[in-house]
Parts: structure tokens; C-alpha cells; sequence
């Protein structure tokens, strides 16, 4: 067991004293540290964000302040938007992937494989142990930036985040998803260029689908928040038509012509003795006060007023009719969305999800409130518009609020556990066509 660990360490160093010669590395240690240092260069101040001693003149970014957003969280954010999801997760990788292309097509090359294959050690610890030089490659690198990114913020920001470590794991788990790829390529061309070609296409197809399930998975959501609204509407005019038919009912209960409390008419005139005639036959004197009555005085305007109200309760129903057609139309699409989405989700699923796992940092990082508040200041600077669905507008605020509940509810076993599960079924196609290749 100690001769085999021995001979494990002495190969992986060998492999990382020839991966650590070349200049690739130290020109990507180099880049790393002058990202975290213009990064670093950024600040924040009650006005808004400040370049070393000069105020941004942005009225944009004038949201960004230190009565909005902590300097701890706006650096958090700072790292983890550009230095962490742009250069780590784009830039670096790509350079750790050509830097690293060789290294199997070197490996199994004529001549090289078989000098190391004559010494006592199994073919497939070779395999492995070069897999492993690869990957600590990314891990050194990202441990660099990682670490400057938290003096910054401790320095900067006034919080000493540890969690940043996480990085160091997760980065170095993203760049296995794509460097398995290249060893299976590697193994089959003995080409670096080959296998740095389909792996780019690779990565482009995953990022591509990532993109698409977002996007329907975005869609599916506003369809969602539509069928609410035009629900809600549906039932704020069923309230609507019920109060109008209530108050037709009661005008209708009353006979037209009826008169109110504290009319006369003439026919109550008569029924008293005789229109002008009093006790006797005598002339009736006519009461000082009281006016001739008027029998269908107001009859007009209550004809009016009840005509309003059927002119009303038409249009309403005729616009329930709008709205629950809309309705079935939003659904129906809403479905067709579902459908499409599962389908889509579901290839994702069995492919590695490089986006979900630089996620996971962010939900490491922005656990509190501090990233919501954050995000609300975002959406009102510029993401609170609106989108049109069948006649019905729905708040894109909301919607993304949604989506990300969505996103950050996916658990971290179905984010590794699968990408791992696919990582350790093409290494395993790797090392099983290495260790029965007749070299």
C-alpha cells in the first residue's frame, strides 16, 4: 500500500513539474491576480460606485450606494458576477483547457507510453494519476484567486468571507465535467487540437441547452403569472356582474310607476270626496302647502339609470367572454410550454450542469437578505418592466422573482449528483479503452 501511494505521489509530481514548466500557467496565475486587483480597485461610497479616488459618473449605477447595499455585499457580488462567473468560469477554463490538451495524446503517444508502461505500475493508476495532474492545474489556479478575492473583501469590504473557499471545490468540479470529455477524445485522436475542438463543442452544446431551459423555463413561468391574472380578472368581473344583476333585481321589484314614500297622486285625491269638493257638496278649500304632484316625475331618470346599468352588465359579460377565451388560449400554450420544458430538463439531466455548479457559490455567499435587497435595487433600476401575454400584462419583476425561487430550490444532489454520475461514466469509458489498448 505505501509502495503504491510512493509511487502515485512520485508520478504526479513528475506530471506537475512538466505541466508547471510551461508558460500557460504562470501567464494564467499572472491574469488572475491583475483581475483580482482591478477588481479590487472598485469601490462604493453614499454617492455610488468610485474608481481608486474618483467618483463613477454614472447616474445608472447611482442605485449602488452604501445606504442600498453593505461594501461586504457589494464586493461579494462584485467577485462573484465578474471575476468568479467570467473569468474562472469562461476565460481561466479555457486556457486551463489548452493548457492541459496534451497531456493525455502525450501520454499515450508512440514511444512515451510504453517506457512508462514497462515499470511495475498498473495501467490504470497511470490514467488516473494524469487525470488528477490536470485537474490540479484548475485547483491551483482558482486556490490563487480565491484567495486574493478574500483579502479584497476582508480588506475592501469589511468581511472576511471564508465561504469563498468553496470555490476552490466547485470550480475544480466544473472544469472535470469538461476535462473527461477531452481525455476520452484525447485517448481516442492522440490529438490535442482534436480534443480541444469537440470539447469546445461540448461545452457549447451544454451551455446552449442551459440557455434554452432557462429560456422555456422563463416562458413557462409568465404563461404561469397570466393564467393568475386573467383569473383574477375573471373573478373580479363575475363580482361585478353579480352586484349589477342584484341591483337590477331590486329595481325591478318595484313596480314602474310606484311612488315613493311621501307621494300623492291624483286618483289619492279623488278617493278623499271628489276632486274640489268638500263636506256637503261645499267647495273644498285647497290646502295652503301642498303642490300638485307630478306621477312620473324621476321615472325618467330612473329609465336611465337602470339602462346604464344593463348597457353595463353587458359589456362586462361580453368581456368575461374575452377573458376566459384568452384564459383557454394562455393554458393551452402554458401546456405545450410544460411539455417542451420537461423534455429539455430532462436531457439536461443526464448531462453535466456547469452553470448550476458555479451556482452553488452564490447560494453559499447570499444565503440572507442582503443579496434580496440587492436584487430588488437591480429590478427597480431596470427590470421591472412589463410583457403582454393574450391582452393580459404580467410584471417581469415578478416573474423573475419566481424563476430564481425555482432555480435555487434545485437541490445540490441533482446538481453534482448527476453531472458526476456523467463525468464518471465517460472517465470510465476513458480508462477501460486505455487499459485495453494494445500499445
Amino acid at each position: 500500500m505505501r509502495l503504491a501511494l510512493t509511487q502515485s505521489w512520485a508520478m504526479l509530481v513528475d506530471s506537475y513539474r512538466e505541466l508547471n514548466a510551461r508558460k500557460m500557467f504562470w501567464i494564467t496565475l499572472v491574469i488572475s491576480l491583475l483581475v483580482a486587483g482591478a477588481l479590487a480597485c472598485l469601490g462604493i461610497n453614499d454617492k455610488g460606485l468610485t474608481f481608486l479616488w474618483y467618483q463613477v459618473p454614472i447616474q445608472d449605477l447611482a442605485f449602488v450606494n452604501t445606504s442600498q447595499v453593505e461594501p461586504g455585499a457589494f464586493y461579494k457580488f462584485l467577485f462573484l458576477s465578474f471575476g468568479f462567473s467570467i473569468w474562472l468560469t469562461w476565460a481561466a477554463t479555457i486556457l486551463a483547457l489548452v493548457s492541459t490538451a496534451s497531456i493525455i495524446p502525450d501520454f499515450v503517444s508512440s514511444g512515451s507510453v510504453e517506457l512508462t508502461l514497462s515499470k511495475p505500475i498498473g495501467r490504470l493508476r497511470l490514467f488516473v494519476t494524469k487525470y488528477v495532474t490536470a485537474l490540479l492545474y484548475s485547483a491551483l489556479q482558482t486556490a490563487v484567486f480565491t484567495t486574493a478575492a478574500f483579502m479584497v473583501i476582508g480588506l475592501r469590504g469589511g468581511s472576511w468571507e471564508f465561504g469563498l473557499f468553496w470555490a476552490v471545490p466547485l470550480v475544480t468540479l466544473f472544469f472535470s465535467f469538461l476535462f473527461c470529455v477531452m481525455a476520452l477524445v484525447g485517448m481516442l485522436t492522440r490529438s490535442a487540437v482534436t480534443s480541444v475542438l469537440v470539447t469546445g463543442v461540448v461545452w457549447f452544446m451544454i451551455f446552449a441547452l442551459h440557455l434554452t431551459e432557462l429560456a422555456l423555463l422563463s416562458s413557462k413561468i409568465v404563461h404561469q403569472v397570466a393564467v393568475e391574472e386573467q383569473a383574477s380578472q375573471i373573478v373580479r368581473t363575475d363580482n361585478e356582474i353579480l352586484k349589477i344583476e342584484g341591483e337590477l333585481s331590486g329595481v325591478a321589484a318595484r313596480p314602474v310607476g310606484t311612488p315613493a314614500a311621501g307621494e300623492t297622486t291624483a286618483d289619492d285625491d279623488k278617493a278623499d270626496g271628489g276632486e274640489g269638493m268638500g263636506e256637503g257638496g261645499g267647495e273644498r278649500p285647497a290646502p295652503a302647502a301642498k303642490k300638485p304632484t307630478q306621477p312620473w316625475a324621476g321615472m325618467s331618470e330612473l329609465a336611465t339609470t337602470e339602462q346604464q346599468r344593463r348597457d353595463r352588465l353587458a359589456n362586462l359579460r361580453s368581456e368575461r367572454e374575452r377573458l376566459t377565451g384568452q384564459q383557454a388560449e394562455t393554458r393551452e400554450t402554458l401546456t405545450n410550454l410544460t411539455k417542451y420544458h420537461a423534455l429539455f430538463f430532462g436531457v439536461k439531466t443526464i448531462l453535466p450542469k456547469t452553470a448550476e455548479t458555479m451556482g452553488l457559490l452564490e447560494r453559499r455567499l447570499f444565503s440572507g437578505q442582503e443579496f434580496e435587497r440587492l436584487r430588488e435595487n437591480q429590478a427597480e433600476a431596470g427590470r421591472s418592466g412589463r410583457t403582454t401575454i393574450n391582452g393580459t400584462r404580467v410584471s417581469m419583476a415578478k416573474v423573475s422573482k419566481r424563476q430564481e425561487e425555482q432555480l435555487r430550490s434545485r437541490s445540490v444532489g441533482w446538481i453534482l449528483g448527476t453531472s458526476m454520475a456523467f463525468q464518471a461514466a465517460v472517465l470510465g469509458l476513458a480508462c477501460l479503452l486505455f487499459v485495453r489498448k494494445d500499445f
